[in-house]
């Protein structure tokens, strides 16, 4: 979503647990976002001495992510490899199967439902409200000259569909403030009156509509669009062997065991799937007058889409079992450990600049543009849904150019250690490092603020004052802080 709202919503929906092993807060804010397409698990009691905790950050519409939200947890416990213990391959196996169960026609139907929901409240909110600052600037371009106001858009760059939008609005701000004048006696004066009205409306609208279209046949061979500025990007190097089962077929790796050398202490170890580099970017979003832009998508939403086929989420699982702390992750949310005040990184950020993400994007035939987007569209490299970049007959599905193949990184759980967790979307980790975002915590603490008080405060800090800058704080945020019960007090 490139479009912003004129003004923040900074109403959260937070919660909060505990149980004898973990207590957690979580928060969630749409911000400036049109819509909230996040979605979080929060289980404490999920199977046996285990918690479940989970962010999906969907990108196309929310429908995807609600979806996995609703059936991921109760799909993993359901395989067999789950019941059998094997809990990092069992992770593994469930991103591929459940991403393979999103094509199920019944599946499909659900997500468009979803969807068809979603779309219909839009409808009904932006019919409902034209906000105080537009109409502000509505009322003020109506005392304008036409060639100016076509003049102030053209130089603007906005295309036809805005151009239309914002014409519908002008006309029903002048019949708002028509309708609202008081009843005239002269009936029939009255009514011509609006005649002519409504006749220099159209007059002008036919106008607009040619000297736009004779602008876009003057400039038709160099086209306006709507692009991410630079990309800022950090790596982040996380310590240890370098797995090779991301290049294996998944009955390969089905039988193998979770080595006996749990890693403690030290940065997490990549124990399936893949790459120990993350690439952490921060694209510029589209400014507030443009077409309505997906930042994870890259194009246009005006044009039909497809639910579960364009539309996805990322995916970033922490499971609590015992001593051990398993986090699967696809996309570029993020699960990082505080331990004694140090921030672990326990997942990677799959972006498709990154060389081996580029390398099997290229493999299944796609490319990554000079704006680090697959075939000039997604900016992820791996995701639940997205299958219009899962097409390809010739390769498995997790070497699809989009993959559903998670890296799993397992950690212990420290006894009388300072430690918890955080998991969060982008819009979190984009406006802050990982350490500022666990200083941040260990601060608040201290002074005995509850878990839940401290998510909903890192939103808010997160969040831009204004849209004006490179979109970071301006995206829907999740944040999820998990706690051992037997850590000690922060330093």
């Amino acid at each position: 979503m490139g479009v912003y709202l004129s003004a923040p919503v900074t109403e959260k929906r937070s919660s909060s647990g505990e149980n004898e092993h973990w207590s957690y807060g979580a928060t969630s804010m749409q911000g400036w976002r049109i819509h909230q397409e996040d979605a979080h698990n929060c289980i404490l009691n999920f199977d046996n001495n285990c918690a479940f905790f989970a962010v999906y950050d969907g990108h196309g519409g929310s429908e995807v992510a609600e979806y996995s939200c609703e059936n991921f947890p109760e799909f993993l416990k359901s395989l067999d490899i789950w019941k059998g213990g094997k809990l990092g391959q069992a992770l593994e196996d469930a991103f591929l199967k459940f991403d393979q169960s999103l094509m199920k026609p019944e599946v499909l139907k659900e997500l468009k439902l979803r969807a068809d929901a979603n779309s219909a409240a839009k409808k009904t909110d932006e019919s409902l409200e034209i906000d105080d600052a537009e109409k502000h600037m509505l009322l003020e371009e109506c005392h304008l000259p036409l060639d100016q106001l076509l003049q102030k858009y053209l130089n603007a760059g906005i295309d036809k569909n805005v151009l239309q939008r914002r014409e519908d609005a002008f006309e029903g701000v002048v019949n708002e403030r028509i309708s609202s004048f008081p009843p005239c006696e002269k009936v029939e004066e009255t009514e011509t009156v609006l005649k002519t009205s409504n006749a220099a409306t159209k007059r002008s609208r036919d106008s607009a509509t040619e000297c736009l279209k004779n602008h876009s046949n003057k400039n038709s061979d160099s086209p306006r669009t709507v692009e991410n500025g630079p990309v800022l990007n950090k790596r982040v190097k996380i310590e240890g062997e370098q797995s090779d089962k991301s290049n294996s077929e998944l009955q390969s790796v089905g039988n193998e065991k979770l080595p006996s050398n749990v890693p403690g202490d030290g940065d997490a170890d990549c124990l399936f799937g893949g790459d120990k580099t993350d690439r952490i970017s921060k694209d510029n979003e589209a400014s507030v007058i443009s077409p309505e832009i997906d930042e994870h998508l890259g194009f246009s939403k005006f044009h039909s889409l497809q639910p579960g086929i364009d539309s996805g989420t990322t995916a970033c699982v922490l499971v609590l079992k015992d001593n051990i702390a398993y986090c699967a992750n696809a996309g570029d949310s993020r699960c990082v450990l505080c331990r004694d005040g140090v921030a672990i990184q326990m997942s990677v950020d799959h972006k498709p600049e990154d060389e081996t993400e580029r390398q099997r994007i290229v493999n299944a035939g796609g490319k990554v543009t000079m704006d680090g987007r697959v075939n000039g569209g997604l900016n992820l490299s791996r995701a639940l849904g997205d299958h219009f970049y899962k097409r390809n007959s010739s390769v498995p599905l997790k070497d699809q150019m989009i993959s559903p193949l998670p890296d799993v990184f397992v950690q212990t759980v420290k006894e009388n250690k300072e430690q918890f967790f955080v998991l969060a979307c982008d819009g979190i980790w984009n406006a802050m490092e990982n350490q500022e975002v666990i200083d941040f915590i260990r601060l608040r603490m201290n002074k005995g603020a509850s878990l839940k008080e401290i998510c909903e405060q890192l939103c808010d800090a997160c969040l831009s004052q204004n849209t004006e800058g490179d979109g970071t704080g301006c995206d829907n945020m999740t944040v999820v802080i998990v706690m051992a019960k037997n850590h000690s007090n922060a330093a």
